[in-house]
């Protein structure tokens, strides 16, 4: 069953930093349970090699070695799912119809590629009967980011007139329209942007980065970093809580940003999930204060909560909510041991 596994590392390959084809049956990236090197963002120790007909994960920085098939259901449970589905129909697809090929890639200029984000139109300009917008009014995100968010018809097919060659040719007939989220640096320079697909699918999210240099994080042009800063994993949960960021599990790009005694991190609330314990846990070690979130809670994220829980209640409540379980050191993981029990 390589071949199958082989298609799935290519579907994840998007959320794997500087993941590279050594050879047919070699993969490398940076590791994304440990992170990798702190210190050298070019460091990629994470190996998946084939040993007997399957795929093996193995870091050479924190010495985990896994089941590519393990490594899948902790990186994306839904694309997980879907392996698991075409495991047991066992429908064969070519792995080179999705593969995109390793070469060196010319960026187009910032100028260029903001005049062609300024192309799409945004949510706030979308007929109220427009799938996209029908998703943000549904999920109540605030109406400033209407005018931000944007809506990209054939996200691939655009993505590669700003990065050439990001989508090999025969993977465009998978090509389908996503609501497109742009990054902005402090000066406001278009650096990166995530592509969200409307209806339940494995790959509902797809990142893209336009200038390395950059921390990966959104939200950098509104933050005022003398604040509180509260930091999400994703952009659309930041967008309910003033002063937020999102950054994904790259905390290290943080500290690029501020210091550590501004942040307070926010992770889902999966009190049953081995990698948000590990996440949580990181983050504490590394000196962050950690949301750990009251028993009472049962939504897994701040966008359900304003869904189910806290309507019609000020954000600021919200806020509170956060302010009052936040926790550091000892105290922390005291607060995470109990959290994950429950």
């Amino acid at each position: 069953m390589s071949w199958l596994e082989q298609k799935y590392i290519l579907l994840l390959s998007v959320r794997l930093l500087k993941f590279k084809r050594k050879s047919n049956n070699l993969y490398n990236f940076r590791c994304p349970l440990c992170g990798d090197s702190q210190r050298k963002s070019n460091k990629a120790r994470g190996y998946l090699y084939e040993k007997d007909n399957r795929y093996i994960f193995h870091c050479h920085n924190c010495a985990v070695s896994i089941s590519f098939e393990n490594l899948l259901k902790q990186l994306d449970y839904r694309l997980y799912f879907e392996y698991g589905r075409e495991k047991l129909t066992n429908r064969r697809v070519d792995p080179d119809d999705i593969w995109r090929d390793d070469k060196p890639i010319q960026f187009q200029t910032d100028d260029f590629a903001l005049s062609e984000l300024k192309k799409l139109k945004t949510i706030s300009q979308l007929p109220v009967e427009h799938p996209a917008k029908k998703y943000i009014v549904e999920r109540k995100i605030p109406t400033q980011y209407h005018a931000l968010f944007r809506w990209c018809p054939n996200f691939m097919t655009w993505t590669n007139t700003i990065k050439p060659e990001q989508f090999k040719e025969n993977v465009l007939c998978y090509d389908e329209g996503r609501i497109l989220i742009p990054y902005f640096n402090k000066a406001g320079t278009f650096f990166a942007y995530q592509g969200r697909i409307l209806h339940n699918h494995a790959t509902r999210y797809i990142y893209i980065i336009l200038d390395y240099d950059v921390p990966r994080v959104f939200g950098l042009n509104t933050v005022d970093i003398t604040e509180n800063i509260f930091v999400f994993e994703g952009p659309i949960d930041s967008c309910f809580i003033p002063n937020s960021l999102a950054a994904g599990s790259h905390l290290s790009e943080l500290i690029k940003i501020s210091t550590l005694d501004k942040f307070t991190i926010c992770y889902d609330n999966e009190p049953h999930s081995i990698e948000t314990k590990k996440k949580i846990t990181k983050a504490i070690d590394h000196g962050f204060r950690v949301c750990i979130w009251p028993s009472s809670i049962v939504e897994k994220d701040i966008n359900e909560m304003v869904l189910k829980r806290f309507i019609g209640y000020p954000i600021d409540y919200l806020k509170y909510v956060i302010e009052t379980n936040t926790f550091s050191g000892m105290m922390a993981k005291a607060k995470l041991a109990a959290w994950s029990k429950t």
